[in-house]
């Protein structure tokens, strides 16, 4: 059901809610509770307009300290004044023109402190450059904006700043200035008249229309939203309250609040730079933001200088999003955030802390309850072990060299000494049950040493190796056993058990060809329990090491195993808690399922929590319940490498790998991020590839891992809800690669040297693709129209047209580099149309390469952090727009296809980005990474203007059609905000070509060449008018050209109408703009019109695609 919220009932919806909003107490009445208390009203007046003098402070200085200086001092001025300036404005609502004219006096003062040298004459020299690439510094436009602001009449500057920078409504805006609405917008329409006629003065004439969109392109940074940097508001409202009553102006702001309180008339600034616009475009862009009716269909447009929401975004946990993200996919509580190299647990004091180690040089301590991380304590460099006493207080760190013991029991933890040991891979350090002693040992040659607890001193050595130890319950014999012996060949895989007082060893339990996992003494101190990689469970006298019983023989390869105080075994492992009873010999009650991968086990010293620690982080357990405490229930816990969104865009599956349990898929919400159901695909299996169809129906590519030979992979189809497998084939031996065609009726794949198209339902080769290839990486385009293969042998790339029967499939290789051919590294990315692909072309040094199809012309690289694995590390939007890449810093980042420039980075990763994936809506976007989560972040809404961007100069269609990618993004807001200013200027600059002949178009190309110079002229002028539609000729054309002003000419209209062209950029962003306007009616019909170009325009075939989107039906 479609629902549209009409202006009049928004209009009352605000009123019935209007008094329930915090900024219906007055200005004047917070100022006055200031004035009697110093400890009130202040922060809420700072809290209120605290992002109008941010934004006046930025916009006037490009050092962001200064800006904090400043923002401080008109503050400090207010609460200097603040006595005065009640009485004045008792009568009067707002302070927001004061302190707008204040921060602009003071922004002055700074900026002028700062600058020693006026550059006006470089930015004049660089107004003579192409019209389509002006931009102004970072600022400028922001700040003679101000300026001009401030010299307004204060009932003109009042109101245009309660409407523009605060994004007031009219009626608001009237409310708190005591006038009738008619007021509000006769004062904003007067007052951007006089704006206008001062710019004018300027230099600068422009249109109403075009100073409508332009200023809302400028940005307005004073919204409710700016951000503001950590702690500013705070160290603002402390410093304030020691300076309203008289305090000394012994810092910076103190002293620019000092100087503009004590002036007696407002400085006049000198200019910095060339205005661009102004801020007339306000009046209607802004009434267009808050008044224009909602739509329930059609894709949501987000102005950039819209308040953000003023709560923060929430996980399904309850723990803060990054900026820019809607959704968390896993859970931070009991992650690390990072892959860590080993894994280890223990219990801190009286079981209230759970403390692990991962092979970093520090130890994690967590709140068992919430899983919530706690603090993290120094320890030694790649610290893999970690052991407590029973009742927690004591507590033991190994890492490669170096043994550490702490205090848990005093407030904070006291490290008691620390001992140098040889170096150790793989090291594990047990403390004795008693307290007293310490076993330490590793994977490499050498005798497990056992030192004093209380000390640190080494007491004797036993002479075997090994980092598996179990004391036995009254600390007179230990357990010794090699967890990796394949790091030596001179470890024995025996457990021996060893006299702990005196060294002597008592006995040994023989295991051959396996590795023994886990061992433990019972209570009574009458057996030992040995569990192995044969997968058998046993049990072992304690006295004599003779075998006692066989318990089972199909545990896990990866389990641990402990005792119950009332002597019941318990085996836990990935996925699984059994309890045995070793008297009878069976299970003690039925097995609990888990859904954790832990990769070891302990239990507390109660027996009432297991606790399990894996290469990401921890999980635990409820021992008699099976029940996982805290909120990880079934949330990753490996390596989350590949997301994948269904055809509707409403949910998710992502394919996890650890270790100990294999692969596992998850299936997620993608609104709000909760997990619908997890389904595991089997141990020694990584799910390389995820695809699903129109009806919801999960296929993965399902490979065998440490399996030699190496069996085929396997293709598994599951429901929608991964509850049920319904289809699984196998593919032909050696495939190296595949990829899932659109429609889903293929599957690509190399094997050998052939790339090979096979049924998706069956398996069975339906075509086979001409050409030799070794492909590590195959992708279709969307549209299904183009097949690429990228071989990294070759160094090539192959895109076969899979619809026009076209025999002979383009092909393209890097350039040469030092005389050699560059590496090119998988993944390969096709565009929705096939037209252009990207490639990691640079190896490791993590850059991606947009390359042109056709033509084999690199339209742009950009530094990606790209880590050269063979996943889908960058892909480009289902409508072509947008690329985005993962990054191995942790970013994400999405380029402006049409441009090159960046139009987002998305942080908030703790660790390296695996690989992206767009929604088919490409209104979202998805980022698996190696800290265990999935981020699903929101990329509709277009960036807000920042301090490093640049605005745009003159009129719009200039600013679309140049390189600032910044500008062009807002420019693309503004005009989808102002449809009704914007779509009369996109109807007359978005104008298909004029068709011609092709004997029109042999004949301008003959021309190019003519001795007369207005026969040349002519041709060049009638040739660059059709557009693209003349391109392909152009290009044949300079291949066989010869003069030299005939080659000149074509490779200036090439260059013109190009990929990279500012023609073909403006086209394209004035598109989006349109398709921004969403159900527009007037849009759709400009689209619907634009649709009728010519198939091979660029206007032609984006506005077709922008129309279809907009119209089709919403998958069901």
């Amino acid at each position: 059901m479609s629902v549209t919220a009409t202006p009049a009932f928004a209009e009352v919806m605000r009123q019935l809610t209007d008094g329930l909003r915090p900024d219906r107490v007055r200005d004047a009445d917070l100022l006055a509770d200031f004035v009697t208390d110093q400890n009130t009203g202040f922060a809420d007046l700072v809290a209120r307009h605290g992002p109008l003098v941010w934004g006046v402070c930025r916009r006037g200085l490009t050092d962001p300290n200064d800006a904090e200086d400043a923002f401080q001092a008109t503050f400090l001025a207010l609460a200097r004044q603040a006595r005065s300036l009640a009485d004045r404005v008792s009568g009067h609502e707002t302070l927001a023109g004061w302190l707008h004219l204040t921060a602009r006096r003071i922004t002055h003062n700074v900026r002028r402190a700062r600058t020693r040298r006026c550059e006006h004459e470089r930015r004049a020299a660089a107004e003579r450059e192409t019209q389509a690439d002006l931009v102004v510094e970072p600022g400028a436009l922001g700040s003679v904006l101000d300026e001009e602001l401030a010299r307004l009449p204060a009932r003109f500057r009042e109101t245009i700043v309660l409407c523009y920078f605060q994004g007031k409504t009219h009626a608001d805006a009237a409310r708190q200035l005591g006038c009738p609405v008619g007021s509000v917008s006769s004062r904003l329409a007067r007052g951007c008249e006089l704006l206008r006629d001062a710019l004018a003065r300027r230099g600068v004439t422009l249109s109403i229309g075009l100073v409508t969109v332009a200023v809302a392109v400028a940005g307005a940074g004073g919204h409710a939203g700016a951000a503001l940097p950590p702690g500013l508001i705070q160290s603002t409202i402390t410093a304030a309250r020691a300076f309203a009553v008289g305090g000394p102006a012994t810092t910076e702001p103190g002293r620019l609040a000092l100087g503009v309180v004590q002036a007696k008339s407002g400085l006049r600034g000198k200019i910095s730079g060339l205005v661009v616009v102004v801020a007339l475009g306000m009046t209607l862009a802004a009434a267009m933001v808050s008044q224009k009716p909602v739509h329930a269909d059609g894709p949501t447009v987000a102005n950039p200088t819209t308040a953000p929401e003023t709560q923060p975004r929430t996980d399904s946990s309850g723990d803060p999003l990054p900026e820019g993200a809607v959704a968390r996919l896993g859970t931070l509580r009991f992650r690390t955030g990072q892959m860590g190299t080993a894994a280890s647990v223990a219990f801190g004091p009286d079981g209230k802390q759970l403390i692990s180690a991962h092979g970093a040089d520090v130890l994690y301590v967590w709140e068992p309850a919430s899983g919530r991380e706690l603090r993290r304590l120094d320890a030694p460099q790649i610290c893999s072990g970690v052991s407590t006493t029973p009742n927690g207080r004591r507590m033991i760190a190994v890492g490669h060299a170096e043994v550490w013991a702490w205090d848990l029991a005093a407030n904070q933890p006291l490290v008691l000494w620390k001992t140098k040991i040889g170096r150790l891979i793989r090291a594990n350090a047990e403390i004795s049950p008693d307290g007293r002693w310490v076993a330490v040992g590793g994977e490499t040659k050498g005798n497990v040493i056992l030192l004093d607890a209380a000390t640190g001193d080494e007491v004797r050595t036993l002479s075997v190796g090994g980092s598996g130890f179990a004391f036995s319950s009254d600390s007179k014999l230990i357990a010794v056993w090699a967890k990796a012996p394949s790091l030596n060949a001179g470890t024995k895989t025996d457990v021996t058990v060893w006299n702990v007082t005196d060294g002597k060893l008592r006995y040994t339990v023989p295991f051959a060809n396996t590795t023994v996992t886990s061992v433990a003494f019972a209570p009574d101190g009458k057996a030992v329990a040995t569990v192995a990689e044969d997968r058998r469970l046993q049990l072992w006298d304690a006295d004599s090491g003779k075998a006692q019983s066989k318990l089972a023989e199909d545990a896990d390869p990866h389990s641990s195993v402990g005792f119950l105080k009332d002597g019941t075994l318990v085996e836990a492992s990935a996925g699984r808690i059994r309890f045995w009873n070793p008297t009878t010999g069976k299970q003690s009650k039925p097995a609990i399922k888990t859904t954790d991968t832990a990769d070891v086990y302990r239990l507390s010293a109660d027996g009432t929590q297991l606790a399990g620690a894996g290469l990401f982080g921890v999980s635990l357990h409820e021992v008699a319940s099976g029940r996982e405490i805290g909120t990880t229930a079934g949330m990753p816990d490996g390596l989350v490498h590949s997301v994948t969104f269904t055809p509707d865009s409403s949910a998710m599956v992502m394919a996890v790998y650890s270790e100990s349990a294999g692969a596992a898929l998850h299936l997620w919400d993608a609104k709000d991020g909760r997990l619908r159901r997890r389904t595991e695909v089997g141990p020694r299996q990584i799910v390389w590839g995820v695809d699903v169809a129109a009806d919801g129906t999960v296929s993965a590519a399902c490979v065998p891992l440490y399996q030699m030979p190496q069996p085929p992979t396997r293709i598994v189809t599951w429901d929608a809800d991964l509850a049920r497998v319904r289809a699984t084939f196998s593919l032909p031996t050696g495939v190296r690669c595949g990829a899932a065609s659109p429609d889903k009726r293929l599957i690509a794949i190399s094997t050998g040297e052939r790339v090979i198209l096979c049924d998706r339902t069956t398996g069975k080769e339906v075509r086979t693709l001409p050409g030799k290839c070794e492909a590590t990486s195959l992708v279709f385009s969307a549209d299904g129209s183009c097949l690429g293969a990228l071989d990294p042998t070759a160094k090539r790339v192959t895109v076969w047209s899979l619809v026009d029967k076209r025999d002979k499939p383009w092909v393209w290789s890097p350039a040469p580099v030092m005389g050699k051919a560059a590496d090119i590294r998988a993944p390969l990315a096709l565009s929705p149309d096939g037209r252009m692909f990207a490639v990691n072309a640079t190896g490791m040094h993590g850059s991606v390469s947009v390359i042109e199809t056709a033509t084999g012309t690199e339209l742009w690289h950009a530094d990606a952090h790209l880590s050269g694995l063979p996943a889908q590390e960058f892909a480009f939007a289902p409508d072509g727009r947008t690329l985005a890449a993962a990054g191995t810093d942790g970013t994400v980042r999405v380029w402006e296809v049409a441009s090159g420039g960046e139009r987002y980075r998305f942080a908030g990763h703790r660790a390296g980005v695996f690989s992206v994936a767009y929604s088919p809506d490409s209104r979202r976007l998805a980022s698996a990474s190696y800290d265990s989560t999935a981020l699903v972040w929101d990329v509709v809404t277009l960036p807000r203007a920042t301090s490093t961007g640049k605005a745009p100069l003159g009129d719009p269609w200039l600013v679309l059609a140049g390189r600032d990618t910044t500008a062009a993004t807002r420019a693309i807001a503004a005009l989808a905000d102002a449809p009704d200013t914007a779509i009369p200027l996109l109807r007359t600059k978005l104008t298909p070509p004029p068709a011609a002949k092709p004997e029109q178009v042999r004949q301008w190309l003959a021309d190019l060449g003519a001795d007369d110079f207005k026969a040349r002229e002519t041709a060049s002028r009638e040739l660059s008018l059709r557009g693209d539609l003349v391109l392909p000729d152009l290009r044949r054309a300079l291949a066989n050209a010869e003069v030299a002003e005939v080659r000149s000419r074509l490779e200036r209209l090439i260059n013109r109408l190009g990929a990279q062209s500012p023609d073909r950029r403006a086209v394209i962003r004035g598109i989006e703009a349109l398709e921004r306007m969403g159900t527009n009616p007037d849009s759709q019909r400009l689209l619907r019109e634009l649709a009728e170009a010519p198939a091979e325009s660029v206007l032609g075939r984006e506005a077709r695609a922008a129309y279809r989107r907009l119209t089709a039906p919403s998958p069901q």
